[in-house]
């Protein structure tokens, strides 16, 4: 056979199988064979990448949702760390004026008060559990030295705790 002979049937069988292959690509069983076999290897990474998954787990490595999980928790870290940072800046920026309390009080007069109503009810309580008898004024007067060195020595206490909480003088 010569060599343009050789080259003719080079071409028919190329052209043979290039029709063949173009009827055989516009099937629908080639479809489904190319869906099915796409299938299977998005199935197949999904298998291989849990297992590793796994692996790495077990392994006691920091996997890809370790570190993603760790990721969302610094930066919720990192987001309430900045808001105390904005209240601590604004607290500096407030004029050392003497702290309120909540109903617009200084905490000294809210201790204060505090303590009284907290006598007052030792007090009432003592005089309901051992009521003074009318005929000597001495437990009386007892009595009403007792209160009032319960009331100072309460004010002075709830001070006291007051100053160390906010940083003060111990």
């Amino acid at each position: 056979m010569t060599d343009a002979g050789a080259r003719r049937l080079l071409e028919e069988a190329e052209a043979d199988v290039a029709r063949a292959t173009e009827r055989l690509v516009a099937s629908e069983g080639f479809a489904e064979l190319l869906a099915r076999v796409v299938a299977n290897l998005v199935a197949l990474y999904r298998v291989t990448s849990t297992a590793l998954d796994l692996v790495i787990r077990h392994l006691r490595l920091a996997g890809r949702q370790d570190v993603t999980r760790l990721g969302r928790q610094i930066g919720r870290a990192e987001d309430k760390l900045e808001r105390v940072l904005q209240e601590v800046e604004t607290l500096q920026e407030r004029p050392p004026a003497e702290a309120t309390g909540p109903a617009g009080r200084s905490n000294r007069q809210a201790a204060v008060g505090g303590s009284a109503v907290t006598a007052l009810v030792v007090a009432t309580v003592l005089l309901v559990l051992h009521p003074p008898s009318l005929s000597g004024g001495g437990e009386v007067v007892a009595l009403a030295v007792g209160v009032l060195a319960l009331v100072v020595t309460t004010a002075w206490a709830t001070l006291w705790v007051a100053g160390r909480s906010k940083g003060g003088p111990r």
